[in-house]
C-alpha cells in the first residue's frame, strides 16, 4: 500500500509514498507489514498523518533518523482482512495482477503485470509470452473508454485495444 521513502524530522518518523487514492489511506490502521524481499515484520504504528502527497508515521521502536534510516525502500503493507470490500467497480490492484486481458476481438493480450498510476490515471502493464525467450509489453490506460468489463471470478479484463498498438 505504500513505501518507505526515507525519514522524517529528528525523531524517528518515516516517510512514506502511498500507493493508494487517498494519501491516508494508511493512517487508519494500528499494525503495518514492512519489508523487502518477501521478508516481512509486524511494527506498531504510534501515529500517522497526511502531510503534502506523503503519509509521515512514527512507529514503535523508531526514535531516531538513523533508525528510520534503515527502513528506507521498504515496502509497506496491511493484512488484506483489515480492507474494506472494494465498492462496486472498483479493484484492488493486487487483485488484478494475473488476470488474463482479452480484447472486444477476444484476442488475447497477455496478463496484467502491473497496475500503477501515471498522475492522470491507472495503467495496466500487461505482458504477452512469445516464445520461450521474448515478450512483449503494453501500456494499457484503465479508463472507462477503453476497459470494457472486469471480471474476478473469470479472471479476465476485456478491453478496446488492438494487438499492434
Amino acid at each position: 500500500m505504500g513505501r518507505v521513502v526515507g525519514p522524517f524530522g529528528v525523531r524517528g518518523w518515516l516517510k512514506v509514498q502511498p500507493f493508494s487514492a487517498r494519501v491516508d489511506a494508511l493512517a487508519g490502521f494500528p499494525e503495518w507489514w514492512m519489508g523487502r524481499d518477501g521478508s516481512w515484520t509486524v511494527v506498531r504504528v504510534e501515529q500517522a498523518q497526511a502531510h503534502g502527497s506523503y503519509l509521515v508515521a512514527e512507529i514503535d521502536g523508531c526514535r531516531s533518523p538513523e533508525e528510520a534510516l534503515r527502513w528506507r525502500g521498504a515496502d509497506v503493507a496491511v493484512e488484506r482482512a483489515q480492507l474494506a470490500p472494494a465498492a462496486p467497480g472498483e479493484y484492488y490492484w493486487a487483485d488484478l495482477e494475473g488476470v488474463e486481458v482479452r480484447n472486444a476481438q477476444g484476442e488475447r493480450l497477455g496478463a496484467i503485470a502491473e497496475v500503477f498510476t501515471n498522475g492522470a490515471h491507472e495503467v495496466l502493464r500487461v505482458r504477452e509470452q512469445v516464445g520461450a525467450e521474448g515478450s512483449v509489453e503494453r501500456l494499457i490506460p484503465f479508463v472507462p473508454a477503453v476497459v470494457l468489463s472486469v471480471s474476478l471470478e473469470e479472471r479476465l479484463v476485456r478491453v478496446a485495444w488492438e494487438r499492434d498498438w
